[in-house]
This record gives structure tokens, sequence and C-alpha cells, in this order.
């Protein structure tokens, strides 16, 4: 089994393979669903605190990365409660587990910090894999609901 961990990034190159994975996502994968990344600003604040970047690391490289909000634009979630956004895999090595195992240490990251409610915006490509990680379907944000996403919910 590959040795891996989940955490914070905190060296120069970890940050910036955080912001490369998350690029990517942005720019590429989104757009089955017709949207285009124009501009990625990797010192927007929304990358900063109270948001956290988590980082999953398998045989010392960084291979997935996602962002814990607390808050983004009109959101302002309660103790207990994040948005789980830009989660992502190196699509070199999808398909093998990675993001399963991910989203499990993520879940347990959580749990360490006193959260108990993750919440997500799915786009449709991605919903199978969301509700098999145990996510249900709940507008959760009426007024972040976009066309092309489906709201979901876990509690842990």
């Amino acid at each position: 089994m590959d040795k891996s961990i989940t955490k914070v990034p905190e060296t120069n190159d970890e940050i910036e393979r955080c912001h490369e994975i998350r690029e990517y996502v942005l720019r590429e994968s989104f757009s089955d669903v017709g949207m285009k990344l124009n501009n990625y600003n990797k010192n927007h604040p929304v990358h900063g605190a109270p948001n956290v970047s988590l980082i999953y690391i398998v045989n010392n490289e960084v291979i997935g990365s996602v962002r814990m909000d607390k808050k983004y634009e009109h959101l302002n979630l309660p103790d207990g409660e994040v948005r789980l956004a830009l989660f992502a895999i190196n699509p070199s090595v999808q398909k093998a587990g990675h993001g399963r195992k991910f989203f499990e240490e993520i879940k347990e990251w959580c749990k360490e910090n006193s959260i108990y409610t993750i919440h997500t915006n799915s786009r449709p490509s991605s919903h199978i894999f969301w509700s098999k990680v145990g996510f249900e379907d709940n507008t959760w944000d009426e007024k972040g609901l976009v066309d092309s996403e489906i709201q979901m919910t876990i509690r842990l």
C-alpha cells in the first residue's frame, strides 16, 4: 500500500503544487459544463484564513488538493461546518482510488478539527463519486446554487 498523508501545505513547493493542481481543475475540468477560467489568482484572499487548503501526498509527491471554505462571497458557515471546494487529484493518477482515500483522510482531518458537516457543490460528472463516499443531495445554499451543480452534504 502506498504511504499517504493529508495535511495543510507548509513548504513553498507544497503550496505551489497545491495551486498547480487547483488551477488545472479550474482551467480544464470545468470545461465539461461550459465554464472557462481566464485568470487564476493564487494570492486571492479566498485561499487564506479562515479557509484552509489541504494537500494529499502519496509516496512523497503532492497528487491532490482541496480547499475547505468557512467564508466565500456571501457564505459564512457556522462553527463545525465547511464547504469542500476545488477537490482535485492529479489527472495522471486518477481512477486508482486516490480520490476516495483522500476524502477519507479529509474526513479524519475534519473530525480532528471539530468539523462535522461538509457541504459541496458537485458537477453532474462528479455526482456518483460524491454519492458513493456518503454525500446526499441537499440544497444547503440557495443563494449559491448554480444550474450546472448539485448541492450535497455529508454529516460525520
